[in-house]
């Protein structure tokens, strides 16, 4: 019988090929079971939440756990984020990756050199901006 050494997230495995797969239902197992867990928790903090607000504030009724999970579900598909980018979140972008926005009217604009560009010029044109007002004043006078 060979034995395989394995690397999973990290996590060395050694043993036989039964035992690795052994291993990896564990995993998946406690990690459903973690879910499962975790819903069940959010769900019934939901409920109570909403219980125990809403009827006397704005005079709602009551709801049951699934109930509760369904406005979660609900609240989700109307607020969540469902861009295929990720919203303005750095953290869904590989490295490499810029954040790049095309307007209307084709430019490309690239703000991750925003950061740059005010290290280097930002004070100096935000103040001439602040300014502009008086240097137009002071140009019409002349």
């Amino acid at each position: 019988m060979h034995t395989i050494n394995a690397k999973i997230n990290g996590l060395s495995m050694k043993g036989g090929a039964f035992a690795k797969i052994m291993k990896i239902i564990g995993f998946v197992l406690l990690g459903l079971v973690v879910v499962v867990a975790l819903a069940a928790v959010f769900g019934f903090a939901v409920q109570w939440l909403w219980n125990t607000l809403m009827p006397e504030v704005f005079n709602l009724p009551e709801v049951s756990y699934w109930q509760a999970v369904g406005l979660v579900v609900l609240a989700q598909i109307f607020f969540g984020n469902h861009s295929s980018y990720g919203g303005n979140s750095r953290s869904g972008r590989g490295k490499g990756e810029k954040h790049v926005q095309i307007s209307d009217d084709g430019q490309h604009h690239d703000y991750d050199s925003l950061g740059t560009f005010w290290k280097e010029y930002g004070r100096e044109a935000f103040n001439e901006w602040l300014n502009r007002d008086k240097a137009a004043a002071e140009h019409s006078d002349s």
